[in-house]
């Protein structure tokens, strides 16, 4: 992806250790609490990634068993060679150190700053977001403009769960929201479905 991409892409990760291509069955982990791409339901794992995996292997054959633990968990999987693979993952540099990520990407997401309605705030570019609270889930990388707005104190940006961050979006204890448009969107209409908050126009450019 280049430079100018808005969005962030997941993929596969296959453990390179212990994938080879006679395989007829895989053994892959995913995140637990990743709405609406991976949750559970009534006991039952679902979501849009789930569906993706089911019937990729359903087209090929072979047969997939899907766990679903915290993110933490299905990294140090994935690492130690404990299952065969996961999903879905940010491409990074460290991670290709002990897994493959398999092309095509799972899906693309597009992720954004949200905010209480009538509490909007003009964004076009890092400057903007100075002396702004802002939250964002627990271990997602931003871009390294971020990470030097943060580590100089220009920007809080503050660490958790995305629902608890909503929730505190809605009791203004802060400023916006960094988040993946379709997970925001669902917590929002799931617990918040009656208050008003909205996204600013301008994508956030994260690191994929």
């Amino acid at each position: 992806m280049n430079n100018s991409t808005l969005s962030v892409v997941f993929y596969i990760l296959l453990c390179m250790s212990n994938y080879t291509l006679a395989q007829e069955s895989l053994t892959l982990v995913t995140e637990k609490d990743f709405k609406p791409y991976s949750y559970f339901e009534n006991g039952q794992l679902v979501g849009i990634d789930i569906d993706i995996i089911n019937e990729m292997a359903k087209r090929i054959g072979m047969s997939v068993s899907i766990n679903a633990l915290p993110w933490n968990r299905v990294l140090n999987y994935i690492k130690s060679g404990t299952v065969d693979g996961g999903f879905s993952a940010f491409r990074q540099e460290e991670r290709e150190a002990y897994a493959y990520f398999i092309e095509p990407y799972i899906h693309e997401s597009v992720y954004k700053i949200f905010v209480v309605k009538g509490r909007e705030f003009n964004y076009n570019n890092i400057e903007d977001l100075y002396n702004k609270r802002l939250a964002k889930n627990l271990g997602y990388h931003l871009s390294s403009e971020f990470d030097k707005a943060e580590k100089s104190g220009r920007i809080n940006i503050h660490e958790g769960d995305i629902k608890d961050h909503v929730e505190r979006l809605t009791m203004k204890r802060t400023d916006g929201v960094i988040g993946n448009v379709h997970e925001v969107k669902f917590i929002i209409k799931e617990f918040y479905p009656t208050f008003e908050i909205v996204t600013l126009p301008k994508p956030v450019k994260w690191h994929s």
